[in-house]
């Protein structure tokens, strides 16, 4: 199990200033390596007070500067808002600045705010999303990018630097609808899923995504085996938890599923205050598979 904790920057109902929740969460930010968490995730949002991180790549870059080895996570990128040859030069600056740190979350966007704001027709976002990610993602890994759709019209342009390393099994995106999970398994990227729905409702889409990567992709998920049981020596909550390799934080906390659906998850398991998240990598290569060797 992956456990990473994310800074979400957010003042509702301005209980304090912007600049003290920046203090405070960048305060935070720092401690999450030297109390142990294998990862540092920011959020994009814009013009609200819900999240206020409007580039996550810049932020995970200040923390790429200032940590050594935790890994640095976008949850997500949102790709209609970005310019897709700008978005893969940032990825692959970001990459080479950490030294291959960078774990890449990818999205399509589903705040009508945001959308106004920027001026984009909400209605184009998924085909966006498709036609971007696939320039992004072909990008990464041949360092050249040339693509040509309906929204998307690359001419072929080399990247410099080239890409740090491959980006294979460090690429997510995050899904909330049946069709966006198709999309995402038709990219051959795993999945983020911030659990928003009834679970029984999650587990039927995600279902959806497993036999879709499986018919574009042709791998078979093996299944994963239970987290060793937590609570042997402590019981209670931390027993509940240690049997479903699939957790839930109360507070709206990030499940990865990657490739090998839901498991039921446990009755609860407490945040530590709305900045944590909770990141479970399900293996789909074997028991004891993790994220990414850096």
């Amino acid at each position: 199990m992956h456990v990473g904790m994310a800074a979400v920057f957010q003042n509702p109902h301005k209980g304090t200033t912007d600049r003290e929740v920046y203090r405070n969460e960048l305060r935070l930010a720092d401690l999450a390596e030297p109390l142990g968490f294998e990862s540092i995730w920011g959020v994009e949002h814009h013009f609200t007070d819900y999240t206020m991180c409007p580039d996550v790549l810049q932020f995970l870059t200040y923390m790429a500067g200032r940590t050594k080895t935790v890994q640095l996570g976008s949850m997500v990128l949102v790709l209609p808002w970005h310019d897709p040859l700008r978005a893969a030069e940032q990825i692959v600056l970001l990459d080479h600045m950490s030294q291959g740190r960078l774990i890449l979350g990818l999205g399509r966007g589903t705040g009508k705010v945001e959308f106004d704001g920027f001026r984009f027709y909400m209605g184009n976002a998924r085909q966006q999303f498709k036609e971007a990610a696939e320039a992004i993602i072909g990008a990464l890994e041949t360092g050249v990018m040339e693509y040509h759709g309906e929204f998307v019209d690359q001419p072929r342009v080399e990247l410099h630097p080239q890409p740090f390393t491959s980006f294979k099994d460090r690429i997510y995106s995050a899904t909330v609808s049946p069709e966006s999970a198709e999309i995402m398994a038709r990219l051959g990227t795993g999945v983020l899923i911030v659990p928003q729905k009834p679970w029984h409702l999650v587990r039927e889409e995600t279902e959806v995504y497993r036999q879709t990567y499986r018919a574009s992709i042709g791998e078979v998920c093996e299944e994963p085996e239970p987290v060793p049981d937590a609570g042997e020596d402590g019981g209670g909550e931390a027993g509940e938890i240690g049997q479903h390799p699939a957790l839930e934080v109360a507070d709206g906390g990030l499940v990865d599923l990657r490739r090998c659906g839901v498991h039921e998850p446990p009755p609860r398991l407490v945040g530590h205050g709305y900045g944590w998240r909770v990141a479970v990598r399900l293996p789909w290569g074997g028991a004891g598979a993790d994220l990414p060797a850096r």
